[in-house]
């Protein structure tokens, strides 16, 4: 590949909810070459984890760097901006403005590029026939690669996907990570897969157990 891998770094990051003992994780080191799964049972700070990785969180202690920039510690208003701009989120249920059709969700945001950019990606990932469907029409399986296509619209340079196939069928789960794998390649993106879906061990060999 010709461009310069991204790269993303923990260091000794832990967070503590309200009336609990802190949650400690290990150390992450991965770059755009290596999609990452950070597997683990419910309860087992997944979620913590890929919400401090997107910036929705703080840590207690510890830092994240994607390349030079230690985000982590920036002001939340600053966050923001970063996020918008390097971040792009799969959320395990996605969350739309069901008032808008699917290009409007797609390109909703400041940071997003321009409509072109949106029908390439979903015709590439075999939805841009509903592109002016509303998103409450769509299946769950629509919404997923929707989701994954708006997550890719500003560039990210870190995709964070949160139990994107927990809820499919064997074949499902295998068209929605090699999807994954072909939009963070086309975008020379770091893919980080949070689940408990035990079949991604097949698809992912870097693995991070919680």
């Amino acid at each position: 590949m010709s461009e310069t891998n991204n790269i993303i770094r923990t260091n000794k990051l832990s967070y503590r909810y309200e009336d609990s003992i802190p949650i400690q994780f290990p150390d992450i080191h991965v770059d755009s070459d290596t999609p990452l799964l950070i597997s683990g049972e419910s309860g087992s700070g997944k979620t913590t984890l890929l919400h401090m990785l997107a910036g929705l969180l703080t840590p207690l202690e510890g830092t994240i760097m994607l390349n030079d920039e230690t985000y982590s510690s920036y002001s939340e208003s600053k966050k923001d901006k970063f996020r918008g701009e390097n971040i792009g989120i799969v959320f395990q249920e996605a969350q739309f403005v069901e008032s808008l059709s699917v290009i409007e969700n797609v390109t909703l945001s400041p940071f997003a590029e321009g409509k072109e950019k949106a029908q390439r990606v979903l015709e590439r990932l075999g939805v841009l026939q509903h592109q002016s469907t509303k998103t409450n029409k769509l299946s769950t399986g629509q919404k997923q690669r929707v989701s994954i296509a708006r997550a890719t619209m500003n560039k990210a340079r870190l995709i964070l996907a949160d139990e994107p196939t927990s809820a499919l069928d064997d074949k499902n789960c295998s068209n929605v990570i090699q999807l994954l794998f072909e939009v963070a390649k086309s975008n020379n993106s770091i893919l980080i897969v949070v689940s408990h879906d035990k079949r991604l061990k097949q698809f992912i060999n870097n693995v991070v157990e919680l």
